[in-house]
């Protein structure tokens, strides 16, 4: 194990090629998985202002993205063409971010998350609002049925985390955190348990944290997310009301 983990890191201070693509690809893949399922930090601690290092896990993930962009000239002929293709914002293989959202795009991303995350008609650059993309992303991932989802196309969400929406992470912004609320709900669907005890305890953390701080419309959306991890929302009754007639 040491030993490839050796020759991985020599790889990364190498310039790129065709003929170590897969490999060094498949490599960051494990490790990176690994990382976030194995890791024994509390999930509460990923949240946790006063944890500085919490979201080490989603950096990880995140620099798959890297790796993909340090070797797009010859991703049609890797193992992993097909999952990259299966990502809806990755303009396919060459994985450059649109500076807009498209018609096509805009219209997929459900009319509460618009709403919600402030999407506009008029408003549809990408710069100006950080959570475009992944919100188009996360989109076509819910829309698949729960037992459809196979675990690379899940975590590819992850691995394409745009730098901007990253870094709100980092600082621990509502918003951001509502969108892989959401996914970790996804993840939580996934029929495997050690990927979905990690993702319903980092699920439940990040839920507990959006309690207080999320807006009512961006609490309206955690339903089925509370739901796949087990939590009880303290305010459900405002946030989800019955029939009072009942």
């Amino acid at each position: 194990m040491w030993k490839a983990i050796t020759l991985f890191r020599s790889r990364l201070t190498t310039p790129p090629s065709s003929s170590t693509m897969d490999a060094v690809l498949l490599t960051s893949h494990v490790l990176s998985t690994q990382n976030f399922f194995l890791h024994r930090l509390e999930p509460s601690g990923s949240w946790s202002p006063k944890c500085s290092d919490g979201l080490r896990w989603l950096t990880l993930l995140s620099g798959w993205r890297t790796m993909l962009l340090q070797h797009k000239s010859w991703l049609t002929t890797s193992i992993w063409a097909k999952t990259v293709q299966q990502t809806p914002s990755s303009s396919r293989i060459t994985l450059q971010s649109t500076s807009r959202l498209e018609k096509g795009m805009f219209d997929t991303i459900p009319m509460e998350w618009r709403i919600a995350f402030g999407i506009s008609e008029e408003e549809k650059a990408l710069d100006s609002n950080p959570y475009g993309e992944a919100l188009y992303d996360l989109a076509a991932l819910v829309a698949r049925e729960d037992r459809t989802r196979p675990l690379t196309h899940v975590m590819t969400f992850a691995y394409r985390l745009d730098p901007k929406l990253l870094t709100l992470l980092h600082q621990r912004n509502p918003s951001a955190i509502c969108i892989i609320a959401i996914w970790l709900g996804c993840l939580c669907q996934v029929d495997l348990w050690w990927v979905a005890r990690r993702a319903r305890l980092e699920c439940y953390a990040a839920c507990e944290y959006l309690e207080t701080c999320a807006s009512d419309t961006q609490r309206l959306l955690l339903d089925r997310t509370a739901r796949a991890c087990g939590y009880s929302f303290l305010s459900s009754e405002t946030y989800f009301p019955v029939n009072s007639s009942e």
